[in-house]
């Protein structure tokens, strides 16, 4: 992202943007909407990766997302950097490397695109996000008064929401790189955070945050309002999410070692997998990426990605 003005170093200091209203979980759960009448299955297509730090290779890898030409980056969080494959799984570049300087990480953990294939990084412990353009030369780097950084994700008006989670957070940073609050962090109630790491968005703009502290998936307006929450009985330690333009919500359930389908409004509409090592099993799930047609995983503890093909039927 180019921004306005001359930028080697953005230093933001945040504001405290406090949530005007909390709703408990269990008012939405009564209110829900009937499930879809088209019943989800997937297909297994291709998994790829192993353990190791060459091309196509990964240590702990935490973070991935799909860009608009579907190709996949994932955040390959013990070897510092960012690889990026087509949607085949065939490798086509790799950034970074362990450091400090622009164009280096330090244990980065989640990624986002936005719709001009500029990506954004989160540096997790450099306690910044980095930008780089569609050749994947930086462009900028956001910082402020963060602590540990787990997730990201951009809206369609160029918003970026990022997890704090060391803070249990979520802070809103404009289109230009300034921070504009932050909500959700140590206060009382419902709307509190605990430890959140993954985030989506879906049409409306509305921001699912995935709360593995609490076992839930909470659910805030884009002015850090808490609208309603779910999942408790159903969710262990969640990390990651994605939500497709059909309104699916795919979370990695990761301490279940499961995937788990949701609508928006919180009805489980399908799991997959369990723990393993064969096609279709997981290890450690960190996190999903899913478009109308295909998913993608991030079976961290087998060190690849599975992709998989969705299937919808009437019943």
């Amino acid at each position: 992202m180019k921004f306005p003005f001359p930028v080697s170093h953005i230093l933001i200091s945040v504001v405290c943007l406090s949530p005007i209203f909390g709703i408990g979980c269990g008012p939405w759960s009564h209110r829900q909407s009937p499930v879809p009448r088209g019943k989800l299955s997937y297909q297994f297509v291709v998994a790829f990766g192993t353990a190791g730090s060459g091309p196509g290779e990964f240590l702990d890898p935490k973070g991935l997302c799909l860009d608009p030409l579907g190709n996949l980056y994932v955040a390959d969080t013990g070897n510092d950097r960012i690889q990026k494959f087509d949607a085949e799984g065939r490798f086509l570049a790799q950034i970074g490397s362990f450091g400090w300087e622009r164009g280096r990480f330090n244990k980065p953990t989640d990624v986002a695109v936005r719709t001009s294939l500029h990506l954004y990084v989160v540096d997790s412990q450099n306690r910044r996000i980095q930008a780089f353009d569609a050749e994947l030369e930086p462009l900028a780097e956001i910082t402020g008064d963060f602590g540990l950084l787990a997730g990201i994700a951009i809206s369609s008006h160029g918003d970026i929401y990022i997890t704090d989670t060391e803070n249990s957070r979520l802070i809103k940073i404009n289109p230009f790189g300034r921070v504009e609050g932050n909500f959700a962090g140590f206060s009382t109630g419902t709307e509190t955070l605990l430890n959140p790491t993954g985030l989506a968005l879906n049409k409306k703009g509305y921001i699912y945050v995935c709360d593995p502290g609490n076992n839930r998936i909470a659910i805030f307006d884009q002015f850090g309002n808490f609208l309603f929450c779910f999942g408790e009985t159903v969710v262990s330690e969640p990390e990651g999410i994605s939500i497709n333009s059909l309104g699916e919500v795919f979370v990695a359930d990761t301490g279940a070692h499961q995937v788990l389908v949701f609508d928006e409004k919180g009805n489980l509409l399908r799991r997959l997998g369990t723990k393993g090592i064969e096609e279709g099993f997981f290890r450690v799930p960190r996190d999903v990426a899913a478009n109308a047609n295909f998913l993608f995983v991030l079976d961290s503890g087998n060190s690849r990605v599975q992709k998989f093909r969705l299937i919808r039927t009437m019943n």
